[in-house]
């Protein structure tokens, strides 16, 4: 069982997530500083058997960079076009999107189809990361294309919430808000940013609808956190 989470940023999709593996057994890519060492299997928290992953996730890298190239060229391309940000952002953008693609190959090397991996902000949210900065409307096209690429999910969790709800927990975070809202914190470019995140998260959802995807929309303004944690786990294919 594959779920991942997906949202504007502040929204609350790390609270939720959290929240969900309080209270089911999921395997996740929290708690470690490097995404591609995250995967919490019990033994693999030792020296040798991080050294093995490692040399795992390198190992995938090339063979996503070999198997994938119209995927990594639409990353690069779409990373690199956001020419008003600068060249250390875009590679930043980049690297996450294929890192998100790596962790997921991993996982479903190292686990059967049975075992449940969460993944918050993984490949589906990080065509909201690659496509919404763009300061006009985001290429639907290319959207779509960069979607054609991802790995099959069983759910997928848009999460939202007003632009001022979201603006305030960004601000409250102990690590600060996100680089693009450091680098560009007018209210103009925030705004558009939002509004782009959720036109993608819309058409993300109707694409992997149509893949067989269920996704499941929540505004955390509106619901409590313990009744929207019960509409993801009723949402997930098998009981707790």
């Amino acid at each position: 069982m594959r779920v991942e989470f997906a949202g504007v940023p502040g929204s609350g999709k790390s609270t939720l997530a959290s929240q969900l593996l309080r209270s089911y057994p999921f395997i996740s890519p929290f708690a470690l500083p490097h995404p591609l060492l995250r995967l919490p299997l019990g033994p693999l928290r030792h020296h040798a058997a991080r050294s093995l992953l490692r040399h795992k996730s390198r190992r995938l890298t090339k063979a996503l960079r070999r198997s994938a190239s119209p995927l990594i060229e639409l990353v690069h391309h779409t990373a690199h076009a956001h020419v008003h940000l600068p060249p250390s952002a875009r590679r930043q953008f980049a690297a996450w999107t294929l890192d998100s693609f790596t962790l997921r190959l991993l996982a479903d090397e190292l686990l059967t189809n049975h075992e449940p991996f969460l993944n918050d902000e993984g490949t589906a949210h990080r065509a909201i990361t690659l496509f919404a900065d763009h300061p006009s409307l985001p290429n639907e096209s290319l959207i779509l294309d960069y979607l054609s690429h991802l790995p099959p999910l069983d759910l997928l969790v848009i999460v939202d919430a007003p632009d001022q709800d979201c603006l305030l927990r960004i601000q409250r975070r102990s690590k600060g808000p996100p680089r693009r809202f450091q680098l560009h914190p007018d209210p103009h470019t925030i705004r558009n940013y939002f509004t782009n995140a959720r036109r993608i998260a819309s058409l993300t959802a109707r694409y992997l609808r149509s893949e067989g995807t269920t996704v499941l929309h929540l505004d955390t303004s509106r619901t409590d956190p313990n009744t929207s944690l019960d509409l993801v786990t009723n949402a997930l294919p098998g009981p707790p």
